[in-house]
């Protein structure tokens, strides 16, 4: 039985035909024409390297549930199929250089599969988004490689200082159940350690937000918000307030308070000293 196949620098367009291998580990189809992944199954598929075709989509890739090594460089996928990826629960390396991925929220999603180690998006227009390695870094705790480069300790620390105490759009999407901010009414964000907002709380975010539960968390001022025209009711229990109004700035307030309406109903505020 073959278990190991080259079929590298060929004009392959269809690999339909492979279902005869039925026992190969590694299978190598660099530099072919192929569009489309297997779509039968390849139970002891360990390694696919399928760098240099004309792949679009990854459909057909839970049909290879034992793969540890996939290998797509230089084709021409725009998404990643996440719902079959995440079958793929033995997956170490994952190379999707050289495409077209543009979603940051679904490169970390790949979290998802605990085995993954070494990640490669060079090339692909979300590794220009601003702080893409620390956000892959913290979001993908097992990760080793990225990009090419070893993942290291100092990257580790800087990647849990920058994200912790911060609201994320995952976090919120948890919240929320999905994320579509506009329509939200109320909000409990209340015991998460969370002490910065990175400009999420704006009007164009959250225009009908009337209840904001942030109560045990690590706020320390209101400048945390943008303006939420919408919100009535605001509570802060078990924070770290020492005051409310910056004096210099109190005269200030006429309407709002750093973007806040000043008829609001702050609830329950505790003040630690």
């Amino acid at each position: 039985m073959i278990k190991t196949l080259y079929l590298n620098l060929n004009k392959i367009s269809n690999i339909q035909n492979l279902i005869q291998f039925t026992d190969l580990h590694e299978l190598y189809l660099q530099s072919n024409k192929i569009k489309s992944l297997p779509q039968f199954e390849i139970k002891n598929l360990k390694k696919l390297d399928l760098s240099n075709n004309n792949i679009k989509s990854l459909s057909g890739i839970s049909n290879m549930k034992n793969l540890t090594n996939l290998l797509l460089e230089n084709n021409l996928i725009k998404t990643i199929s996440l719902s079959e990826l995440f079958t793929l629960k033995n997956l170490k390396e994952f190379n999707i250089s050289n495409n077209c991925i543009e979603s940051l929220k679904e490169c970390i999603s790949l979290k998802k599969i605990e085995t993954i180690q070494n990640l490669d998006f060079t090339g692909n227009d979300v590794s220009n988004y601003t702080d893409f390695r620390i956000f892959m870094i913290y979001y993908i705790s097992n990760l080793k490689t990225l990009n090419r480069f070893s993942v290291e300790k100092n990257e580790i620390l800087k990647a849990k200082e920058f994200f912790d105490g911060r609201i994320t759009s995952e976090l919120l999407e948890s919240r929320v159940g999905h994320c579509y901010t506009k329509t939200v009414k109320e909000l409990d964000l209340s015991n998460n350690n969370l002490k910065s907002f990175e400009r999420i709380f704006t009007s164009d975010n959250f225009p009908n937000l009337k209840k904001l539960d942030l109560s045990r968390n690590l706020f320390s001022s209101l400048k945390i918000f943008g303006n939420l025209p919408s919100l009535n009711t605001l509570y802060l229990n078990a924070n770290i307030f020492y005051t409310i109004i910056d004096q210099k700035e109190k005269s200030l307030c006429t309407k709002s308070l750093y973007g806040i309406p000043v008829n609001m109903n702050i609830k329950f505020l505790t003040i630690k000293k």
